[in-house]
């Protein structure tokens, strides 16, 4: 291999970034902590750490996204794209770079496309500020993308507004908007986060192909470590704002060197393997905040096994059949065209056992969900919990079984109330079903 192919010219590179956020005394606390890492040309680094170890701040500093007045960064630290220090550019300058040269796919899709303008819309608006072009132009590259990010009839989804595609078409439309513009460094921060794995497995083969056929690098950003094993050439591992350890994937994840590396990769799920409880990084490391040499050894007791599978004669908690859900767009003047999300699905589960719903984005699963909450009026069938159908109760007869019928829902950023302090959104389904004396116990249960 020549020298030229063993070093590719660096891309971006990041000098000393300290980035601090001002806290409830209006003193500025330091997230970033001086970190310093590059990203050569067509090259996919991996940004790896818990929620909270600055992964996010690190590439909203380099969009110059950071919140004005409530961020700071030190005077000492630079971000240098091409020769320009993004960090000295003006607004109308860093706005001609982001977008074009350097495009990102952020967290969460539902809440950064905009529900009133349609994806189509969206995507195009892109193309007609940075590469001037026409509507008519503009609209048939935008269906071109959408062909290429394997969105299903893009010439109908071309006009379809967010709340009408699925979370993994979300995404795929997140990602033909980064790449519009066919920038030369791409930012994907957790793109596949709120996915389930079949589509996660389609996304990272979608960048992949992607950032190799237009030559271009990625930072992608994660907590997952199969997903980095998988994309990236080199690995940063990031903890409480500094970077642990840095190097090419293979020789990080094989042989780690740092402590926290280390109990980060024994933290991994493993299929072999069906503990009561997953293991998190305390159990591995001697101190969560203090500078740890070594992992400790786990204690065996906290992960016994859990059986898998039925031995038969399991009591049944919820009984689902033939479960149909239809929607309706107008067609004409007065016909209307019918779309099947759900035909007739039919399972059982039993009481204390996890039942897992799998299948591809638009498949039908998250359908199945709001359904037997009853946030959308289902078109036939049953869903017999304990014995009783809930799909043909009352609204007051439901209002019982609410407490016990709980729902995750895939998006926190659009399901949580930003007006609301986390303390009120936890203690308000107290208040409603009567969990707890009064709002001293509620708080005390909401800390637990």
């Amino acid at each position: 291999m020549s020298e030229q192919q063993a070093t590719p010219p660096v891309l971006l590179s990041v000098e000393n970034l300290s980035v601090s956020f001002k806290g409830e005394n209006k003193q500025f606390i330091e997230t970033v902590k001086g970190i310093s890492f590059q990203i050569p040309a067509n090259t996919t680094v991996a940004l790896v750490g818990e929620s909270g170890s600055g992964k996010s701040v690190t590439s909203l500093a380099t969009m110059g996204l950071l919140p004005k007045g409530q961020s700071r960064i030190a005077e000492n630290s630079k971000i240098i794209f091409e020769g320009k220090d993004l960090l000295s550019l003006s607004s109308k300058q860093m706005r001609a770079i982001c977008g074009k040269d350097i495009a990102m796919i952020f967290q969460e899709p539902m809440s950064s496309l905009n529900p009133v303008f349609t994806v189509g819309d969206q995507i195009a608006e892109i193309m007609r500020i940075h590469l001037n072009m026409g509507r008519k132009q503009a609209r048939q590259r935008t269906l071109e993308l959408l062909t290429e990010v394997g969105i299903p009839s893009p010439e109908s989804k071309i006009d379809a507004y967010p709340s009408q595609l699925s979370g993994g078409q979300q995404q795929r439309v997140m990602i033909a908007m980064a790449i519009a513009c066919e920038p030369k460094l791409l930012i994907a921060d957790e793109p596949t986060t709120a996915l389930d794995v079949t589509i996660q497995k389609q996304i990272l083969d979608l960048l992949e192909a992607l950032r190799k056929r237009r030559q271009m690098s990625m930072l992608f950003i994660t907590h997952d470590l199969a997903l980095v094993s998988e994309i990236a050439d080199e690995v940063i591992v990031m903890r409480h704002g500094e970077i642990r350890e840095q190097g090419f994937a293979k020789a990080v994840l094989e042989q780690p060197q740092d402590a926290y590396t280390k109990a980060l990769l024994l933290c991994r799920p493993q299929l072999s393997h069906r503990p009561y409880r997953l293991p998190v990084i305390s159990d591995f490391m001697q101190a969560q905040d203090a500078p740890v040499t070594e992992v400790v050894s786990l204690p065996e007791v906290d992960f016994a096994e859990r059986k898998r599978g039925l031995v038969g004669g399991e009591e049944i908690i919820l009984d689902v059949r033939d479960l149909k859900k239809s929607f309706f767009s107008r067609k004409g003047l007065f016909g209307k065209d019918e779309f099947q999300a759900v035909k007739g699905a039919s399972f059982q589960l039993a009481k204390g056992k996890t039942l897992g719903l799998v299948g591809e984005s638009g498949s039908g699963k998250t359908t199945i969900g709001l359904l037997l909450m009853r946030l959308q009026q289902a078109s036939g069938g049953q869903a017999l919990f304990q014995g009783k159908d809930i799909l043909a109760m009352s609204e007051k007869e439901f209002a019982q079984y609410q407490r016990k019928i709980q729902i995750i829902f895939q998006n926190p950023y659009a399901s949580l109330n930003p007006r609301f302090t986390v303390g009120q959104i936890l203690m308000e389904p107290m208040q409603v079903h009567k969990i707890g004396a009064n709002d001293n116990e509620r708080k005390k249960m909401a800390l637990e």
